[in-house]
């Protein structure tokens, strides 16, 4: 036979040209001798004992697995991705439909049985195309981008239909009929004689050299012959992304050199065993494949194997045998269905790596502290619970440990590991650590409920340590001073009021985050930290800011936003690098006198060209110029001088006022971005600014900004982004332009501003620019003065929106000159901006057809602010994007329906790519007509839920099968004549996809459905808010398991196979079947007590959080154009680079037009809607306006100023913590935490709903409020959020906190537990001279403290003033439903319209009343009739404390049941009818007392009196004291002790008298002894023995600890 030549290793690729030119080289004898057949057929045809026809089957000849015949192989269930259930539950006489593709791109449609083989489809088939024969024809599969050739026993019906399943298809949208259409999106059956790749002479397999061969996604059936003539020389092969290959015995054995082997994603059920015999294999990969057991392999065969890689399959556990690999390094197990590790894996010592992330296993086995050579350990996202193994410190090697996303409790033994150097341990449940490492570097503790952390020596080797969203509350010295070397330092989302001195010690840090803290100083060392890079303190309590900050000489970024800040520190001349103090005097005494004595402006010339414009009027801080008396106007701050550059060597010094006497470096020479939003800032913040000449970006947003001063942005030549949003700028500072050419990024919207100055055109590479919320209202005739957009060609975003009075009218024949150039142009042409993005026109009244056309990369929104009688606003921003990506989507009047109308958020995810999102512009240009569809073939029984899934679902399909056609018959398709993007799809857009969130209000019926991370929450009248959507995360335990079923990976970072961060979108056609695009949908009923919708792509809630979100919305609920800017303007001022989309919709109550008056603009704060519409009822509550009166808490302030005192009829309301004094006691820490977020959810609830704090003594509250509505919603809401709070760990785990449930599973009791009490009435007002608040006096004060002590925790008692008050409002309420007017039923209009609005949301909500009865309260002189309500959704409570009532406690009610009711004020007869006492026996107060303890003791202690009673007075009818105790005990239970210290009160009393009662008994046993045995002796004879005796007793009583409180026995005897 011929020999296949040998080619040098050095070549580059192997290819079929050798084999091709050989062929006339090669020359065949063949053998033709029959007679001799010796190693052909066998002698015998059948042993001793076996069957003629078993001796056949072995003699029959197979051919080699490298001809790639055909085998019929059992498939299991698996194989077909599905699971028992999916199979048990198919209708097995129900014909299902498939539609098959031949080669020349027809197709064909059959009907087949569910459980229908390859076999019996392709006999079908034949007879379908009328084929003579099917020899040879084959049915395969292509999904997911990958395609596999179908077994003759595979059920492809059946394949399909779980496929579907996977997709998010149910048996309610007719999947067998589903097969009618084109489902190549999701599975392609193709129906050909050669369906895979055939190797021809000019194929080649790129490899780096000849001895690494990739074949990855080649269709591949085997290995291809011509890689055979290499096989010796393999050391690399990468089979991988072809489900239908096998590799064969006979090639693997030819491998000799083989080393490292890739079988990814090739959908492989079973270990490939051929793999064992390659004797030299090192590095195997396996990933992504179906495994689902691995006991039948022989590890022993892979003795060199050093890596093995079994991620993303459904291996349940590991063989004992896997300890033969005694030489592996590497294995990763991560995605898997492990719930334990084998304990036979821990005899491997040789492992370095080691990773089962994403599995099940709740503990490791005590054998893991074998693995002495263990380096990298990841077990991330298991159920590790409780602590480590003690074995685990013997891993003494172990240098990266990540157990983030578990629930242990306890680290402390990672301490012992001397090696350990990265360590991550985010979002388990750890509360505590004081111990230390030895080698530490990296430490990630952030999200877990750490009250106290401690190192107890230090850690040199520590640089980077996350503590985010913990809840320290105290930061010390001796903590910093163990972290010496640190230099990321992050402490978000704690509860730290200040930062200690020693922070200045940490030389070395360069990054430190304290954000969303409660910081209202630093300490002047900060300025020591000569490093520091980055400083994020957005989010706290901070009024000023040292001085020395101007020594942080290497900062470059500063955010303090959202503070409490009113000015910037003045330099430290001394020590910073300004100039000296004395230097710097004068400049500022004539700053000072230039702006007193400016002039007016003189326009005296006419600008005809963008560089010779006249200057504009808008500068207002301006001077002329005393030189020529021109009209030029001069800065009142200095001008720029050069920078020199720092050398240590250099010791002179400089008059320049940028340098130090030193020349030493500071901020001004290192500061390029400084993020200063949501402050107090006014306009003599500048001078200090202006100094600041290396700045970039500078955002002053949402300041108190009234003017600029001409020059203040002269000075900061390299600014590239200036954002003063939400100021009340009048006007901006023109001259300045012209040194700012440099700005790319331009944000003045929500401002005053009634034009732009011509000067803005000098800005040449202006990108960004958005003006929308103003008052605009200028002419673009007036260009020579005012700006127009044709000077700035390299706008990519520009938004007018929200300007109602300005007018864009077509100009046709307008002259213009530019730059020297005479041309005719349009001024009101968009077209001459051919980058633009994104142009916003909203509200604007636009006479001119020149604007861009709208493409997936433009997008142009000329529509008005209204729909459905509802006002919404938009806002969006490109961040750091060059092309759009997401989209927006209003359908008003949808269907031609006046009361329907579609609102939608396209978050488009493309990376790397030129051009905008098209996938999102298809949902935006499409959805509309496919729903319309949808709702038109809804039958009997289902619902428009079913459509809207139904929608989305179809969507997807028509988008993933367009973008799979060639371009020429993409016109043809139904999604081309629906939209002008299909025509432009490419292959690379199959990659793509966007997340998506569908409104849809039919009248008051709302729907809202979701795929991906695009959120939508609804805001409610009360303050509280409902997420509506689901954030559809790879982790999560249903996407996770869903994504295994399907084969899928999720990644460490939590990525679906390693790309996406979202487990559902529209499109990534390429991860099928792993990701669908099933929506979640929320059904919803809108009501009056609803406010306002909140749509958002997932930047804004990275940086705001839902509560935070719905507070800024409700400051400018009048408007919500401004809301949404507001909340895209904030997530940018925390530090958000990326694109951004925000949609705010009006609803409920306030679905109707705005009503706006004059300006649309400026940072006016609202008190939301309930306190804003009863300021206009009640005088005091009118806003103060005083910025002193501010609340010192930035996100108190952020919902504007605490209303004025209510006086007259108030409802006054006091709460308490339940066992408060226990919890201090037992967690002093904790508490500390908890106490602040109690503060914080009593207080945010307060603003929102109007009310006064009054003030605050201890952790209990008191607060008034002007209605009794008012004050009802507060409660409620505060026991609503409390129950939900994050609160410490220790609290939650405690007797007093622990989450308590009634019987119907629904969460009751968890966290602190808060009593509270309401009284209607009229106090005494006055105003407390010391403190400046009003105060509260009288009788009604103290009834509501009585009242608020009668109730239990989580209760709320009322008085029945107050009770007269609700049900008074009610019957009015009522009375409007059926048609009364408002001032008819209440009264007053305005007042009845706020009352009434209050009364739907009581009613919204639900609210069951129980009558207590009448109770003889402590102080007061007639008995108080109480009564319990409590939110219907917390009803649980009711039988909580019924049931833990004695039947004492039901005898001594003092009055009858007088009812349970419910929002509507009908009797709830499901309850209970008997009167129950508030507290019950089961009511634990401080120290563990309960009012059954104290019962029972009171009645131990009245029979052992009675004992007593009965020896002092023998003759005494006993009967006596069984009334008396009958009556006082009734007498006790009607004065019910008022507080934790009245309990401890009546306990100590009553022990005192058992111990007197003891005592007594005592001493008289010891004297009936005594005077028993020494009854014959006189008394003198035994005084002194019986003293001796008495002695010895006292000594006994005090061993035994009893308080003897009795007359001295030797004096009484």
């Amino acid at each position: 036979m011929g020999t296949f030549s040998h080619r040098s290793s050095r070549e580059q690729s192997l290819d079929l040209t050798d084999y091709h030119d050989d062929q006339s080289k090669l020359t065949f004898d063949l053998d033709t001798d029959l007679g001799e057949m010796t190693g052909i057929i066998k002698d015998t045809l059948a042993g001793e004992g076996e069957t003629t026809e078993r001796a056949v089957e072995e003699t029959q000849w197979a051919a080699p697995e490298s001809w790639a015949v055909s085998k019929e192989t059992p498939l299991t269930e698996d194989a077909l991705w599905a699971n028992g259930d999916a199979i048990a539950s198919a209708p097995k006489k129900t014909n299902f439909f498939l539609r098959v593709f031949r080669e020349d791109g027809t197709f064909g449609t059959v009907s087949c049985p569910l459980y229908a083989t390859v076999s019996e489809l392709i006999q079908m088939l034949g007879r379908k195309f009328f084929l003579p024969s099917v020899a040879g024809y084959k049915l395969s599969v292509r999904s997911g981008g990958l395609t596999r050739l179908l077994q003759p026993n595979e059920r492809p019906v059946l394949l399909q239909k779980i496929l579907l399943e996977f997709m998010g298809y149910t048996e309610r949208d007719r999947i067998a009929e589903l097969g009618r259409e084109d489902l190549s999106y999701l599975c392609r059956f193709e129906f050909s004689k050669t369906p895979f790749k055939q190797f021809g002479k000019d194929d080649r397999v790129y490899a780096r050299d000849v001895t690494t061969v990739a074949l990855r996604d080649m269709h591949l059936q085997t290995i291809p012959i011509v890689i055979f003539q290499k096989a010796s020389e393999i050391e690399s092969l990468d089979v991988s992304e072809n489900p239908s290959i096998i590799l064969p015995l006979d090639f693997i054995q030819a491998c000799a050199r083989l080393k490292e082997l890739k079988f990814i994603s090739n959908h492989c059920l079973q270990f490939p065993a051929n793999i064992l015999k390659t004797a030299a294999l090192t590095h195997l990969d396996l990933s992504n494949n179906l495994l689902i057991t691995l006991d039948n392999i022989d590890f022993g065969q892979l003795q060199h194997l050093q890596s093995l890689n079994l991620q993303g399959n459904r291996l349940t556990n590991l063989p004992d045998n896997i300890s033969k690999l005694e030489q592996l390094k590497v294995l990763n197990m991560s995605s898997n269905n492990l719930t334990h590790v084998n304990p036979a894996l821990c005899r491997i010592e040789s492992l370095i790596e080691l990773d089962f992330s994403f599995n099940r296993i709740e503990e490791l086995p005590d054998e893991i502290g074998q693995l002495k050579q263990l380096e990298k350990l990841g077990m991330t996202n298991n159920y590790l619970s409780k602590e480590l193994p003690k074995t685990f410190n013997n891993l003494v090697s172990l240098v990266d440990l990540d157990v983030r996303y578990n629930k242990l409790q306890n680290i402390d033994i990672l301490s012992e590991l001397p090696r350990l150097s990265m360590l991550y341990v985010s979002k388990n449940s750890v509360h505590t650590f004081q111990h230390s490492f030895h080698r530490l570097s990296m430490f990630y503790f952030d999200r877990n409920p750490i009250t106290k952390i401690f190192f107890k020596e230090p850690l040199h080797s520590l640089t980077v340590l996350n503590l985010r969203k913990a809840k320290l509350t105290v930061l010390s010295d001796d903590f910093l001073k163990m972290i010496p070397m640190i230099e990321r330092l992050v402490l978000d989302g704690n509860h730290l009021v200040t930062l200690p001195p020693g922070i200045g010690s940490l030389k070395k840090l360069l990054y430190l985050s304290i954000v969303a803290n409660e910081l209202s100083s630093l300490p002047p060392e900060i300025g020591n930290l000569k490093e520091l890079r980055t400083l994020d303190l957005h989010s706290n309590n901070l009024k000023s800011l040292p001085e020395e900050l101007w020594n942080l000489s290497s900062l470059m970024v500063l955010n303090i936003s959202s503070n409490l800040l009113d000015s910037f520190p003045k330099p430290n001349f001394h020590i910073g690098s300004i100039g000296s103090a004395d230097s710097m005097a004068p400049l500022y005494k004539s700053l000072t006198a230039s702006v007193a004595n400016r002039e007016e402006f003189s326009d005296s010339y006419e600008l005809r060209t963008v560089d010779d414009r006249r200057p504009s009027v808008m500068s207002v801080q301006s001077i002329p110029s005393p030189k020529d008396g021109s009209s030029r106007r001069i800065s009142i701050y200095p001008p720029l001088q050069p920078i020199p550059s720092y050398d240590e060597s250099d010791s002179t010094t400089t008059n320049d006022v940028s340098a130090s006497p030193r020349g030493r470096p500071c901020l001004s020479h290192s500061l390029s971005i400084l993020r200063a939003a949501d402050n107090r800032f006014n306009d003599d913040c500048y001078q200090e600014l202006s100094l600041l000449s290396e700045l970039q970006v500078l955002n002053l947003s949402y300041n108190e900004l009234v003017d600029i001063p001409y020059g203040a942005l002269g000075r900061l030549t390299r600014l590239r982004e200036l954002y003063l949003s939400g100021n009340n700028l009048s006007s901006l500072p023109a001259d300045d332009f012209q040194n700012t050419k440099t700005l790319r990024v331009f944000y003045v919207n929500s401002n005053k501003l009634h034009s732009l100055p011509a000067e803005v055109g000098k800005i040449s590479h202006l990108q960004v620019f958005d003006v929308g919320s103003n008052n605009l209202r200028y002419n673009i005739n007036n260009w020579p003065y005012d700006w127009n957009w044709n000077w700035n060609r390299e706008l990519k975003y520009l938004n007018f929106s929200g300007n109602r009075r300005l007018e864009i009218k077509n100009m046709h024949g307008a002259t213009s000159h530019s730059r020297g150039e005479d041309n005719q142009r349009n001024l009101s042409d968009f077209t001459v901006l051919t980058n633009l993005r994104v142009l916003g026109l909203m509200d604007v009244t636009l006479m001119t057809p020149s604007v861009p056309d709208q493409t997936e990369n433009c997008r142009v929104r000329t529509y008005g602010s209204d729909i459905l009688s509802m006002s919404y606003g938009m806002a969006d921003s490109l961040g750091a994007h060059d092309n759009l990506s997401t989209m927006d989507l209003v359908i008003e009047r949808f269907r031609g329906n006046e009361k329907e109308a579609i609102i939608g958020l396209f978050d488009g995810r493309n990376k790397n790519r030129e051009g905008g999102n098209k996938v999102s512009k298809l949902i935006q240009e499409t959805f509309g007509n496919i729903f319309d569809d949808e709702l038109s073939k809804l039958r009997e029984g289902e619902s428009v839920s079913d459509a809207l899934r139904r929608a989305f679902l179809s969507t997807n399909k028509e988008i993933g099968n367009t973008t799979m056609l060639p371009s020429e018959e993409i016109a043809r398709t139904f999604i081309a004549h629906r939209s002008s993007t299909a025509a432009n799809l490419d292959p690379d857009d199959r990659s793509t996809g966007s997340c998506a969130t569908i409104v849809y209000i039919n009248d008051n019926r709302m729907f809202v459905a979701n795929v991906g991370d695009t959120m939508a929450l609804l805001s409610k009248g009360n303050g509280d808010y409902t997420v509506l959507t689901t954030r559809h995360d790879p982790t999560s335990k249903e996407e996770l398991e869903r994504i295994r079923e399907g084969a899928g990976i999720v990644s460490s970072d939590g990525r679906l196979d390693n790309v996406l961060d979202v487990s559902r979108a529209i499109g990534f056609y390429n991860l099928i079947p792993h990701i669908h695009a099933a929506p979640s949908i929320a059904e919803y009923d809108l009501t009056d007590a609803d406010d306002f919708l909140i749509l958002a792509s997932k930047q804004l809630w990275e940086y705001v959080t839902y509560e935070m979100a719905v507070d800024l919305a409700r400051t400018e609920i009048d408007d919500p154009m401004l809301a949404a800017q507001k909340l895209r303007d904030f997530a940018i001022a925390y530090g958000c680079n990326d694109k951004i989309m925000v949609m705010v919709i009006a609803v409920g109550g306030f679905r109707r037009k705005a009503k706006y008056k004059g300006s649309t603009g400026g940072n006016i704060n609202h008190l939301g809607s309930l306190a804003g519409a009863e300021e206009e009822l009640f005088p005091s509550l009118k806003k103060r306006r005083d910025k002193s009166l501010l609340p010192e808490d930035s996100s108190l302030a952020r919902l504007g100023g605490e209303v004025e005192p209510p006086v007259g009829d108030v409802a006054m309301v006091f709460t308490d913590i339940k066992n408060s004094t226990l919890l201090w006691e037992t967690y002093p820490v904790a508490m500390r935490s908890a106490i602040k977020t109690h503060n914080a959810i009593m207080r945010r609830n307060i603003r929102i709903m109007g009310g006064y704090e009054v003030k605050t003594e201890g952790d209990a509250f008191i607060v008034s409020f002007p209605t009794p509505t008012s004050a009802l919603l507060w409660c409620f809401s505060v026991q609503s959020q409390l129950l939900v709070a994050d609160w410490p760990a220790e609290i939650v785990e405690s007797k007093e906190g622990g989450p308590v449930t009634d019987s119907n599973d629904v969460l009751i009791f968890r966290g602190l537990s808060v009593r509270m009490g309401i009284h209607w009435g009229r106090p005494v007002c006055e105003t407390d001279v010391i403190t400046k608040r009003m105060d509260y006096f009288g009788p009604m004060v103290n009834r509501t403290a009585r009242i608020s002590a009668v109730a239990d925790g989580g209760q709320i008692t009322l008085s029945s003033d107050f009770l007269s008050e609700i049900k008074r409002l009610d019957k009015a309420h009522k009375r409007v439903l059926e048609g009364t007017s408002l001032p008819e039923a209440y009264g007053d209009e305005a007042l009845g319209e706020s009352m009434d609005r209050n009364m739907k949301m009581l009613h919204q909500l639900g609210y069951i009343v129980q009558d207590l009865g009448e109770m003889k309260l402590k102080g007061l002189e007639n008995p108080e009739s109480i009564s319990v309500i409590y939110p219907k959704s917390l009803r649980g409570r009711l039988e909580h404390h019924e049931q833990n009532r004695t039947p004492e406690q039901i005898k001594q009610q003092t009055t009858s049941f007088g009812g349970v009711m419910g929002g509507d004020g009908k009797p709830d007869m499901r309850q209970p009818k008997r009167p129950s006492h508030p507290l019950g026996h089961g009511a634990v107060r401080a120290g563990g007392l309960t009012m059954d303890l104290l019962q029972r003791l009171r009645s131990v202690s009245n029979r052992l009196e009675k004992v007593c009673s009965q020896l002092n007075m023998p003759a005494i009818d006993m009967t006596a004291f069984s009334d008396y105790d009958r009556k006082t005990n009734a007498n006790v239970m009607a004065v019910v002790p008022n507080t934790d210290y009245d309990y401890i009160l009546f306990f100590e009393q009553l022990v005192t008298r058992i111990e007197n009662a003891l005592s007594t008994l005592y001493i008289r046993a010891a004297s009936n002894n005594i005077r028993h045995h020494y009854a014959s002796e006189g008394p003198t004879d035994t005084l002194s023995e019986l003293a001796d005796i008495l002695k010895k007793m006292s000594i006994l009583v005090v061993e035994n600890r009893i308080k003897l409180d009795s007359p001295n026995p030797t004096s009484s005897g």
